[in-house]
């Protein structure tokens, strides 16, 4: 039902040539599904992407073992919601929903729906702007259980370019650069009976 009211808003305009009841399993529901999967999958992106950005950061995450610590740390008791966690007593940490990673990966939705059109059948923006947070938060621990677990690795490859002058040096030299990629386990999927419950 859903698919249909978005379906009759985005195409309203051409509604008499397009004129449609969605089916589940005709070519229009997978035409209309396929922007929703596009939607959610951008959540698990922007997560994968905002953590690979932080272990390429820090020479200290060259090491899969200190990743592991660091997806560890973040992961017990769910610290990854929280702004604030230095407190030894978690009833003292604050700022929830308010973590780099969760607001991170909520900007990622935010940007990608900028300019969209409104569908008035799904009530007000607050359900959707509380389903987005809580697909961020999913898609944050996700991604953190997948470092812990080492079925999200990094292959670190360094590539030097000639000709960039060093600010010490006069004349040309060669300057290393490192790219991060990601490499996630085929077996891992963000599926709803692994991942519903979370979701």
């Amino acid at each position: 039902m859903l698919l249909q009211y978005v379906w009759k808003t985005v195409y309203a305009k051409n509604l008499t040539l397009i004129d449609h009841s969605i089916v589940p399993g005709d070519a229009v529901y997978y035409m209309a599904k396929q922007r929703l999967s596009e939607w959610r999958s951008g959540f698990g992106s922007a997560a994968i992407m905002m953590i690979t950005s932080l272990m390429a950061a820090d020479p200290l995450y060259e090491s899969e073992d200190n990743r592991v610590g660091f997806a560890d740390f973040w992961l017990a008791d769910n610290k990854f919601l929280f702004g604030d966690v230095d407190s030894d007593n978690k009833k003292e940490w604050s700022g929830m929903w308010q973590s780099t990673f969760i607001l991170q990966t909520f900007a990622a939705h935010l940007n990608y729906t900028q300019g969209r059109v409104p569908v008035p059948e799904l009530n007000s923006k607050e359900p959707v702007l509380q389903t987005a947070l809580s697909l961020s938060a999913a898609a944050v621990k996700h991604a953190l259980v997948l470092l812990a677990n080492k079925e999200m690795t990094f292959e670190i490859k360094t590539t030097t370019s000639k000709g960039k002058k060093k600010p010490s040096r006069k004349g040309k030299a060669s300057a290393a650069e490192t790219k991060w990629i990601t490499v996630i386990s085929e077996n891992e999927t963000f599926s709803e009976p692994l991942w519903g419950y979370d979701t």
